[in-house]
Order: C-alpha cells, then sequence, then structure tokens
C-alpha cells in the first residue's frame, strides 16, 4: 500500500468492485455515482483535492519535479510521508461524461500532469463518442480494445475497425501501446472459483502475500495462437480467485490513506460533534462538515464573531430549517453558560422553538399568535442595543472584543451576557403576514452586530430579505431548494440535494454539511422534540447562575398604586405602564397632551381611564387649582369626584348644552377680560355618542376655544366607541379635537373600522390594553390601571 493506492469507482451500479472492499490498497470505493449527483461533485473534488495534496507534499518536501524524485528522497528521508501511485479506475465513464461533462476537465488536468504526481487512470465504458474525450485520447497512452458495437467504435480507441470483428466470446481484445505495440490477447477469468490445485496450495501455507498465477489461471487454451476457440471453465462452488487474492492481502499491511471518504450520514445526534479541545470560544457545534479536497469530515461549527455574526439558513419548506434553528440553540447552550450567550426566539410558522425555552440561556420565545409578544420581544431587544449603546459611551469602549473582556473580568453588571442571538422561524413572512415587525427586525440586523446583537434567519428564498438588508448577512447557509436556480451560493451544487436529504446545507465555502438532530443519541422524528426538552432540562439543572432575562409582558390587571404617586410624579399624569420600556405612561396636561380623544368599544376600559386621571389630578391639586365639568349619560363618574372639585354634571344633551355655554363664558372672559386661569378646567366627555345625537353637538361653542386650550388651561378629554367611528372621527369636535393636536387613546375595537389615525387601526384586545398615539411619536402600546369605581358607602359620602 506505501507503493500502490487504487480508486475504484462505478458509475452505474457497483458490485463489480465489490471483491475489493478489504484490500488494504484501496483509497476509495465509490458506487452508483449514477443516483446521486451529489457524490459525483463529491468524487470530482476528492481526486482534484488529492492533486493539490500531492504537488503540496512535493513542494514542501524540497519542490521536486515528480512522484520518482519524491520516493528516492523518501528512500533516504524515511519521515517523509508515503506517496504510492494512485491507480484510478472508473467504470461507465462515458456514461459520466453524457451526465456530467465538466468532468472532462478533471481527466484532463490528471492526463496533462499525472504522471509527474503519480496519478494513473483506466477508464472503461462499454462505448464512448469520440467528440467527447475533447482531447483526452492524447493522453491515454494504453488503449484496450474489446468487442465493439461497430466500426466506428472500434475506431476511436484503436484507430482500426479490428475490435468489431473479434470472436463472440467474452474476454478477446486488443492492446495498442503509443505506436509501438499492437497486440490481440484474451483476457484472464478471476471470478470463478479457485482450481483444486490451489486451493490445496492454500491449505498447507496460507501465509503468502501474493500467489503466482499461471498466465491464463482457469482457461483452457487451444494451440491456435490466434486463441480463437478458448474456452473459459467456470465453476459453480468454492471460493473465487479474487475473493482468495483479497483474503490473503487484508493482513499484515497498513492502509493505504484514504482519499474517498464515506459519505455524509443522513442524520447524526449533536453530542457526536461536540467534542473538541480547539473549540474557539464563541464557535458552537451545528453538524458534520465535509470537506474532501482535504479527505476529511470534521465538526461543522459556525462563529459567532465571523461577517459580523448574523446568520441565513435558506430552504424549502420540511428541508430541516427549524431542526438548524433548535440545533443552533442547543449547540450555543452545550458549550456556553448564560454568562457568555443569551438566546431568543421568534417564530411565525408555528411552535417549532418552543421547546428551547427550557434552557437557562433562553428569555422567551414569541410565537405567530401572540402579536403582542412578538411587539414586546423586538422591544427588548431595541432596548438592549439602546442600553449597550449607553454602555459603550460611558466606560469609552471602543469594540465589541474589548466589550466582552470587560464583561468577563466583571466590569459589567449590568449586562447578563455579552452576546444575544435572536432565531427567527419564517422571516419571509414578515413581509406578508407581520409587516409591524419588519422595521424593528431590520433596525436590529443593522446595528446589532455593534453590540453584539445576532440574528438568526430562517426563510424558503433568499429574496425575502431586501435588497438594502442582504449585504448585513455575512453567514448564509443554502438547504435543498424547490428551484435550485434562486441559490445564491452554487446552482450546480443545489440541483444535486435529493428531496429525501433533510438537513443536508450548502456552506458559505463551497461545501457540504449535514445539520445535526439536537440530541444526546439516536432519536427518531417522532421524539425529536422530547429529547430537546429533555436536553434543556439537563442544562437547566447543571447551571446555578442567572439566566437570560425575560421577556417582560405587560400585566392583564395593572394596579394603580404601583404607579408613581404625586410625590415622584407632582406634574404628569400617571394612566398605566408602556410596554416599549416597561416604565409608566404619563400625561402632560400642560404639554403635548392638552386635549384626549379616547376611543374604545363597551368594555375596553374607557370608564377605567376616566376614573385613573381624574384620582391621580385630585392627588396632584387642590380644589382652587383644579376643576371638573361632567358630561355623561350614564352618570358614573361623577361619584368618582368630590363635590369641591365639581363644577358641573350634565346627564343629558340638553344640560350638556347648558354646560357648554357656561363654559364658553368662563373661557370668554379668560380669553378677552384677562380673567384669572385658574382653576384648570377639566371637561370630561363620556359617550359622546350618546350625547351627540341627531346634529345636537353641545360642544359647538367650545369648540374656537381649542386651539388655545393651553393658555386658557383648559383641557378637553372625549370619549366615544370605535363603532362607527369610520364616520364619527369627521364630525366638527373630533376633528377639532385631532387638528389641535389632541392625544388619542385607542382601546378594543374592529379593525374593520378603518384607520383611527394615519396608519393606526384598532385591534381586539383586552379590557385597558391600548395604544397611545402622539403627533410626531410611534403609538405606543400601554396597559390602563385598573382603577375601580367608589363603593356605595363612598359615594353616599361624597354626596350624601
Amino acid at each position: 500500500p506505501e507503493d500502490l493506492a487504487v480508486i475504484l469507482a462505478d458509475y452505474k451500479g457497483g458490485a463489480a468492485f465489490t471483491p475489493f472492499a478489504g484490500l488494504p490498497h484501496i483509497a476509495g470505493l465509490i458506487d452508483n455515482l449514477a443516483d446521486d449527483p451529489q457524490m459525483i461533485q463529491r468524487a470530482r473534488a476528492s481526486l482534484e483535492g488529492e492533486i493539490v495534496r500531492r504537488q503540496q507534499l512535493l513542494k514542501d518536501a524540497g519542490n521536486f519535479a515528480s512522484i520518482t524524485d519524491y520516493r528516492e528522497a523518501r528512500r533516504q528521508r524515511p519521515a517523509l510521508s508515503p506517496m504510492p501511485h494512485l491507480f484510478v479506475v472508473i467504470d461507465e465513464f462515458g456514461e459520466l461524461l453524457t451526465a456530467e461533462p465538466d468532468f472532462i476537465e478533471l481527466f484532463l488536468q490528471i492526463g496533462r500532469i499525472g504522471r509527474a504526481l503519480g496519478i494513473h487512470l483506466l477508464l472503461a465504458s462499454q462505448r464512448i463518442e469520440g467528440g467527447k474525450l475533447r482531447g483526452l485520447d492524447t493522453y491515454l497512452s494504453y488503449r484496450i480494445g474489446l468487442r465493439t458495437f461497430s466500426e466506428q467504435e472500434s475506431a476511436v480507441i484503436l484507430e482500426t475497425p479490428d475490435a468489431f470483428h473479434l470472436p463472440p466470446v467474452p474476454g478477446y481484445g486488443y492492446l495498442k501501446v503509443d505506436t509501438t505495440t499492437y497486440q490481440r490477447f484474451k483476457a484472464a477469468y478471476v471470478s470463478g472459483a479457485l482450481p483444486a490445485t490451489q486451493q490445496h496450495l492454500l491449505e498447507e501455507d496460507d501465509s503468502w502475500g501474493v500467489m503466482l498465477q499461471p498466465a491464463y489461471n482457469t482457461i483452457q487454451s487451444s494451440a491456435d495462437d490466434d486463441l480463437k476457440e478458448s474456452v473459459v471453465a467456470r465453476s459453480e462452488s468454492g471460493p473465487t480467485l479474487i475473493d482468495q487474492c483479497v483474503s490473503q492481502l487484508r493482513s499484515g499491511h497498513a492502509r493505504t490513506a484514504a482519499v474517498w471518504l464515506p459519505p455524509l450520514p443522513d442524520r447524526l445526534p449533536l453530542f457526536q460533534v461536540v467534542d473538541n479541545p480547539n473549540r474557539a470560544s464563541l464557535s458552537l457545534p451545528i453538524g458534520l462538515l465535509d470537506d474532501p479536497a482535504h479527505q476529511e469530515q470534521r465538526p461543522w461549527e459556525l462563529d459567532l464573531t465571523r461577517a459580523g455574526g448574523h446568520f441565513a439558513i435558506i430552504g424549502a419548506p420540511q428541508t430541516g430549517r427549524s431542526t438548524f434553528l433548535r440545533t443552533f440553540a442547543a449547540g450555543v447552550a452545550t458549550v456556553n453558560t448564560p454568562r457568555h450567550v443569551t438566546m431568543y426566539g421568534l417564530d411565525l410558522t408555528g411552535s417549532g422553538l418552543a421547546r428551547i425555552e427550557g434552557f437557562p440561556h433562553v428569555g422567551g420565545v414569541a410565537t405567530r399568535t401572540d402579536r403582542e409578544q412578538q411587539i414586546r420581544l423586538l422591544e427588548e431587544l431595541s432596548g438592549m442595543v439602546a442600553q449597550r449603546e449607553a454602555l459603550f459611551r460611558t466606560h469609552r469602549i471602543e469594540s465589541l472584543s474589548q466589550f466582552r473582556r470587560k464583561h468577563a473580568a466583571g466590569e459589567l453588571s449590568e449586562v447578563v451576557s455579552p452576546d444575544v442571538v435572536l432565531l427567527v422561524d419564517g422571516y419571509g413572512l414578515v413581509r406578508s403576514d407581520f409587516e409591524h415587525l419588519a422595521e424593528p427586525l431590520a433596525e436590529l440586523l443593522n446595528r446589532g452586530p455593534s453590540y453584539g446583537i445576532h440574528l438568526v434567519l430562517a426563510m424558503t428564498r433568499w429574496n425575502e430579505l431586501t435588497m438594502s438588508l442582504q449585504p448585513l448577512i455575512g453567514n448564509k447557509y443554502e438547504l435543498r431548494l424547490n428551484d435550485p436556480s434562486e441559490s445564491t451560493i452554487k446552482r450546480k451544487l443545489a440541483e444535486t440535494i435529493r428531496p429525501d436529504q433533510p438537513g443536508r446545507v450548502i456552506t458559505d465555502e463551497l461545501l457540504f454539511a449535514q445539520v445535526a438532530l439536537p440530541s444526546i443519541g439516536e432519536v427518531d422524528d417522532d421524539n425529536l422534540g422530547e429529547a430537546l426538552s429533555d436536553l434543556a432540562k439537563q442544562s437547566a439543572e447543571a447551571w446555578s447562575g442567572p439566566a437570560a432575562a425575560p421577556i417582560r409582558l405587560l400585566p392583564e390587571d395593572l394596579d394603580p398604586d404601583s404607579l408613581p404617586g404625586e410625590l415622584d410624579e407632582p406634574d404628569a399624569i400617571p394612566i398605566g405602564l408602556r410596554q416599549d420600556t416597561m416604565e409608566p405612561a404619563l400625561l402632560d396636561l400642560d404639554g403635548a397632551d392638552q386635549n384626549l380623544l379616547v376611543l374604545g368599544d363597551s368594555g375596553s376600559g374607557k370608564s377605567t381611564l376616566l376614573r385613573q386621571i381624574i384620582a391621580a389630578l385630585i392627588q396632584r391639586h387642590t380644589d382652587q387649582e383644579l376643576v371638573f365639568a361632567v358630561m355623561e349619560p350614564r352618570g358614573s363618574l361623577v361619584n368618582a369626584i368630590p363635590d369641591s372639585f365639581l363644577g358641573g354634571h350634565a346627564n343629558t344633551a340638553t344640560k350638556a348644552r347648558g354646560l357648554a355655554a357656561a363654559l364658553a363664558t368662563e373661557l370668554d372672559k379668560r380669553q378677552n377680560e384677562g380673567a384669572p386661569t385658574e382653576p384648570r378646567i377639566v371637561l370630561l366627555v363620556d359617550d359622546y355618542d350618546i350625547l351627540a345625537t341627531a346634529g345636537n353637538n353641545p360642544l359647538d361653542v367650545l369648540l374656537a376655544y381649542l386651539p388655545s386650550a393651553r393658555e386658557l388651561r383648559f383641557t378637553v378629554i372625549l370619549t366615544r366607541p370605535v363603532a362607527g367611528s369610520a364616520r364619527a372621527l369627521y364630525e366638527n369636535t373630533i376633528q377639532t379635537l385631532k387638528e389641535s393636536g389632541g392625544t388619542g387613546i385607542i382601546l378594543s375595537g374592529e379593525r374593520a373600522e378603518g384607520p383611527l389615525w394615519p396608519g393606526i387601526h384598532a385591534n381586539q384586545a383586552q379590557p385597558g390594553r391600548a395604544k397611545l398615539v402622539r403627533r410626531g411619536q410611534p403609538p405606543r402600546l400601554i396597559q390602563i390601571a385598573n382603577r375601580q369605581g367608589p363603593t356605595p358607602e363612598e359615594r353616599t359620602a361624597r354626596h350624601p
């Protein structure tokens, strides 16, 4: 094996070379190439890699010109690696060239430089067209022509028609060597049973490494020099000659170095590729990488510090995209603690990522059905970017690597981990079903890499990512594509992945890899989720430190006592909790929130909001500084206002017009006569749709004062249902409130009513959940504090 290595390749079938499988000389046994285009590419890469390897060996050993010089030097320097002559045998190479015409380039390369490198070809085929050789025939010193189907085919090989006229008996042929030798012969037969005389010799001495054979083995030759009457003697039983030869050679020799490695497995557990003592700190195992050019298969690892740290996995449905994300999460958790990397999930396709929530590294997974959780997750990550930006400025951090070093030294206790990964399954749906996520995801793609935020996007097509965002993804991998022409890595490689190969990936290094299953051992698809959950449970039990920060969600029932009191916020009015920052939502009646328009259907929380505003105002003002005017048909709000703060109350449209007229008189004095602007007048209009019926608008007389309401210290807070808003928004009072810069609060309602503010619709929501809309700001989701109305005893005490 140190002198001779053999590669046996069969384009169709493979039984012909099976007896040689045990030989130590075999550097590769390749069969059934026709059934797997991926194997053809792999075979070509293996041979090209062997050419490069031999060239490098010659160079490193002393810039030798040929294998002859190298082998001579090795006799003097045994430490040099063996370089045996490599005999490459390819059966049905004609069909191989038909299926893969580019393969001829490799044959031509071997023809040009193979002799110096010790690489030799034996190409066999039933028939071959001369045009397909494209000059290869000039490098073929030896021509062997057995009986052909036509004179033309004989001429392609031998340049004579002789092979067509050979007897119809297997084994007859012509040997042509350059222009010097042209000889007819009868081939030996090695697949028959061993003759009894040689079986006897083997029984006496089975230690022979090589058996001497007669010239024609079992062929009974006639005296005719033409060999025309030769007959092959076959036996139906007993060991064959070739089997005995191989069995004698299997032991006693070290095997030659493999040029062809076994193909990648279709399934492998993650823990088969975890062990790597030389792994970098932020590299994670994800599968097994096939590198035939370097004759090795090694763990496939992804580096969070490579090319910006964003990743994209692209593939058709059911090709392994979700498995890739789950294995990515398991790989991170297996080789890192939550102090190094934390993760979050955004699953827009189903619930495939839900199983990773058990890892202590995972702060939460937002699913496709929970819109609020989706938004909240991206707001949390955006908050992390803002927090880290401030830390970089405060601590004078100049790079992400410096940030990691400072965190490892314990100098940044505000941060759980320096690197954060967001796994996004179904990114392509962002442009169709989840448009509200497009902008925050784009922001994270743009700004995240500078602060250790990494996105891993699973999508069906690369074009699902907009052109402006595509350059931000530095690590791109492709599973099988339904249309290989859409491949942005290499179309020819994409065509070779079969539909029955989920998890087979093309990397950006033009290599194939197999994604591992997120499990410790072998597991079937039905139990894969349970295996991942068990792995997460073991990880959680083994970790006693801080876990990833959870996704903070707004409460369904917010206690008003949890909001800031008058000492903490003496001027602003707390009404609830903001989702984007999880801080109190505040109203500034002297600033941006001079007037308030509240839209929400019955039971959505309109009256609750008004009670909270009333209570907060009373806590911050005396009855000399504040007065309420209340218009409400149901009479529930007045019970929440002490008499000393109540300036007027109307529960019918007629009384509302009278109260509005009295307010107009007071405002007119403040505007024209310079009367004092104390106390602040707050007009509460609840259920405005009931009061303003049949064209009777009780607030018409007040519209002229709304543009100057801030100077007059006059505030209007008006509520009405979302139902019917499509028309009501064009009513004079509501339109004037909006045009004068009034703040909007949109509670639960039907989206079908259309946009209530530009681009902003109502949605069905739980009571108290609302959108806070201010001019010049994006809408904010808030939860209104659940301020209960006064008890009967309190109502009696206030209004005896």
